[in-house]
């Protein structure tokens, strides 16, 4: 029988590719010795096929979508023509312009699955460790000028080789880590993972054959192409355009072209790469924009190599994204954050049932460390922000979310923070004190958190997008509020800052991050008085913050 007659049996086996991936996602997070992996989920894991194109994944971070594929074909590329892939082999790379694609700290580890003497599939995972050497504890940089200062590559490199591990290459990441047991125990997760997923296929290649595994891997991504075609013939055809402003001043656009079987994101005529980290690399600009492309066309569907059959991505080299080496990209995922918010901007007057208003547009990471004050040892505290999202063309935006390319990431545990990073949270709340994102539905709320310091020699690292630019609002709506981060010493001196970079901290200092609240939508004056009242009773205004004192005293005399 032909394996095309039997749904049930290729529908079995592309859940259970699914539930590989879930799997590994579980263990990765369960093994994990960073925060910012097993609370935060920055990582992903996936299966490809033999030629490395993606199959499935699961990913806490949509960031690292279409990612891990790279880091299989770059170890099919760099070794398969030489024989080099066997049984028991593991590869890492972290290479930004080749298989890691993202920035250093993100490090893939990439293990062939093989059935009868062949590759069937590849086994691929992706986490952030929290430092790979580099200029920056934590490996994070505001101001490098080339890719060396950012920390250790490792360009596509056997960890294992066929079953014994390359403990050069361990020692190599264990001596450039400021941070090497927690360091070397992500990675340890991340071989763990692969290999639970490496087993798990194995049973079902016992169960059902190399032959209707291999078919019904491929009739997946025959699936996800189908499915995206689908999507695209219920868009609004024609060519979308946007335009925004870098932190740094310069103009940024985006042209996106629908029709019935392609969706174009043609990026070019933007600025060239910059000599400061806030780079993409091509693969993950091509990132960015499937991400967008899903949230667009159907994100509760097949997330394989078959549905961005249908996406291009056009880009000048050497630009912002597009940057060629050695151009710094440890912050790329600003950029990769205006990328998606421009498709955003573009399409989102056309599909008001779909995309809510601008939103924080930022991952406002605050990386902050310093020496325990009883053991002398080196914490380093890596944490996203969540922020205000747009409003809604029939609802507020919803407050206090991760940005769009953290998507289901969660924010940080005070109790992790505090019982590990050697800081004390004193407020984490909703902002109120700010009256931007008015409209009909107003933009969701940012946040405020405040970490005093309880470290020596201690410093902070953090970048904000949307510093000096706002969340755009949509049919009339106002702008959001901006992001931004701020030093508060003993004395009452207080410095605000978009960008800092290693900034001295001392005992008792606190930090406080502000994130921004989303842009609104509808004309603000026709706002219920009954919502502008819930809004004040809720803590989400106050009466003298409120852009809407008329409505707002209409609603409370109604009372």
């Amino acid at each position: 029988m032909h394996p095309s007659s039997d749904p049930f049996t290729l529908e079995i086996i592309q859940s259970a590719l699914q539930a590989i991936c879930d799997e590994m996602f579980m263990t990765l997070r369960r093994t994990a010795m960073s925060s910012i992996i097993y609370e935060n989920l920055d990582f992903g894991v996936a299966v490809t096929d033999a030629e490395g194109r993606l199959a499935c994944q699961g990913s806490g971070l949509p960031g690292f979508i279409g990612m891990l594929d790279s880091g299989v074909k770059h170890a099919i590329a760099k070794f398969g023509w030489q024989g080099l892939i066997r049984p028991g082999d593991m590869f890492m790379t972290n290479d930004p312009y080749a298989g890691g694609v993202s920035h250093l700290n993100d490090v893939v580890l990439v293990l062939p699955v093989f059935s009868d003497g062949e590759i069937v599939a590849w086994m691929a995972n992706k986490a952030h460790w929290s430092d790979i050497g580099g200029m920056n504890p934590g490996s994070l940089t505001t101001s490098s000028k080339e890719i060396f200062q950012e920390g250790l590559q490792l360009p596509e490199v056997h960890l294992f080789d066929a079953g014994e591990v390359n403990q050069a290459v361990i020692d190599i990441i264990g001596t450039n880590s400021r941070t090497p047991d927690q360091t070397l125990g992500d990675m340890w997760a991340g071989v763990a993972a692969a290999r639970v997923g490496e087993k798990r296929l194995h049973e079902v290649l016992a169960r059902y054959g190399r032959q209707m595994v291999c078919f019904a891997i491929g009739r997946y991504l025959e699936d996800g192409r189908r499915g995206a075609l689908r999507a695209l013939k219920q868009l609004p055809k024609g060519i979308f355009t946007a335009e925004d402003t870098t932190e740094d001043g310069h103009p940024i656009r985006v042209a996106v072209t629908v029709s019935d079987e392609q969706f174009t994101v043609d990026l070019r005529g933007n600025p060239p790469q910059s000599a400061t980290p806030f780079n993409c690399p091509y693969m993950c600009t091509r990132s960015a924009a499937q991400i967008i492309f899903m949230a667009i066309t159907d994100p509760h569907g097949i997330t394989n190599d078959g549905t961005f059959t249908c996406l291009t991505v056009l880009c000048d080299g050497s630009s912002i994204f597009n940057a060629r080496r050695p151009a710094p990209v440890s912050r790329y995922s600003e950029p990769l954050m205006q990328i998606i918010d421009l498709v955003w901007k573009a399409v989102a007057p056309f599909m008001p049932e779909v995309l809510p208003a601008g939103q924080m547009n930022s991952v406002s990471s605050v990386v902050l460390g310093g020496r325990d004050q009883r053991t002398g040892s080196l914490r380093i505290l890596i944490e996203p922000q969540v922020g205000g999202w747009g409003a809604h063309f029939d609802a507020d935006g919803e407050n206090a979310q991760m940005c769009a390319a953290s998507g289901e990431t969660y924010n940080g545990s005070v109790e992790v923070s505090e019982a590990r990073y050697g800081v004390m949270v004193r407020r984490y709340h909703l902002r109120a004190d700010d009256y931007a994102g008015t409209g009909e539905y107003r933009g969701g709320k940012g946040i405020v958190k405040e970490f005093e310091v309880l470290l020596e020699d201690a410093w902070l690292t953090s970048t904000h997008t949307r510093g000096t630019t706002r969340p755009w609002g949509m049919r009339g709506g106002e702008p959001g509020s901006s992001n931004h981060i701020s030093v508060i010493r003993p004395s009452g001196r207080q410095d605000t800052f978009t960008r800092v970079e290693r900034l001295t901290l001392n005992v008792g200092d606190v930090v406080r991050v502000e994130t921004a609240t989303g842009g609104g939508c509808g004309n603000p004056l026709a706002r219920l008085p009954q919502s502008v009242f819930e809004d004040q009773r809720n803590g989400y205004v106050t009466a003298e913050h409120s852009d809407w004192r008329y409505t707002f005293r209409s609603a409370r005399e109604g009372q």
